[in-house]
């Protein structure tokens, strides 16, 4: 009896996690909005580059770039404007991408645990988690940079052994891919949350890749879910990246992943400060 009590319980949480998710992005659907427009902003020749840089090295044809609008604006704005101005801005957006992302966690994360801040907290939070912004955002660049080049690899002149284990290495890299991500969905929070170091915050990232499995999948596949249908929306595409889709995502992150470090962390804070 005690066991049919405790799945119930367990089952009205999850139904009430649910409601609560839905609940709170239409509450916090402005702020939500003002904050995807700042990020993605920021972002925005980083978005750009990337995009171009990935029509070339898989070879997109053209068809397929004028179907998707916000591919086809990525790749004509980053072939219009004037290269020494774009590799300007794509340097100061590489170099303050961890930093812009920091100050964004930190305003997504109190819109999921439901408490105040400004719009301002974004670049205040920027400045204040500068360092170790840069640190993640470097290590952020290097692990999808490289991925998206082993998904690349040309293995037309590949035979046999060769073959089989470029296809494995490729395999390996998104696998990896998929676990930093996992890991990013702590990294960040837990860096604007506690005051610890990087080597730490990375040690607590990789236990909460564990305790919170079963959620991190579900982070997984509900902002894949988003990325999906709102880059296969035609035409407004552009418009849904521009203003929902990075704070969604990173929203549903966090919005699953939190009560990991809520439960082994904040709680441990509260009780060493009690003593």
């Amino acid at each position: 009896m005690q066991l049919f009590n405790s799945k119930n319980d367990s089952q009205q949480k999850e139904k009430r996690a649910v409601f609560k998710y839905f609940e709170i992005i239409f509450s916090k659907a402005s702020k939500l909005i003002q904050l995807n427009l700042i990020y993605f902003a920021c972002i925005l020749p980083i978005f750009c580059g990337a995009l171009y840089f990935a029509c070339i090295i898989f070879d997109v044809s053209a068809e397929l770039i004028e179907q998707f609008y916000f591919l086809h604006l990525s790749v004509w704005l980053t072939a219009n404007i004037p290269f020494p101005v774009f590799v300007i801005l794509l340097m100061v957006s590489l170099i303050l991408y961890g930093p812009f992302t920091a100050g964004f966690t930190y305003c997504i994360r109190n819109i999921a645990t439901e408490k105040h801040f400004w719009i301002s907290d974004f670049f205040e939070q920027a400045k204040k988690n500068f360092k170790q912004g840069i640190v993640f955002g470097i290590i952020d660049m290097v692990v999808f940079f490289s991925c998206l080049m082993y998904l690349a690899a040309n293995t037309s002149g590949l035979e046999g052994t060769q073959l089989v284990v470029m296809r494995i290495t490729q395999i390996f890299s998104l696998i990896i891919t998929v676990l930093y991500i996992w890991v990013r969905f702590y990294s960040y929070t837990i860096s604007v949350t506690f005051e610890l170091k990087i080597s730490d915050i990375f040690k607590n990232c990789f236990i909460f890749c564990v305790l919170g499995f079963f959620r991190n999948i579900i982070a997984t596949v509900v902002s894949g879910l988003i990325i999906f249908t709102f880059i296969s929306t035609d035409r407004i595409d552009i418009v849904l990246i521009a203003t929902l889709v990075f704070a969604l995502c990173r929203f549903t992150g966090i919005f699953s992943t939190y009560p990991i470090i809520d439960k082994y962390m904040m709680k441990k804070v509260s009780e060493e400060k009690n003593e």
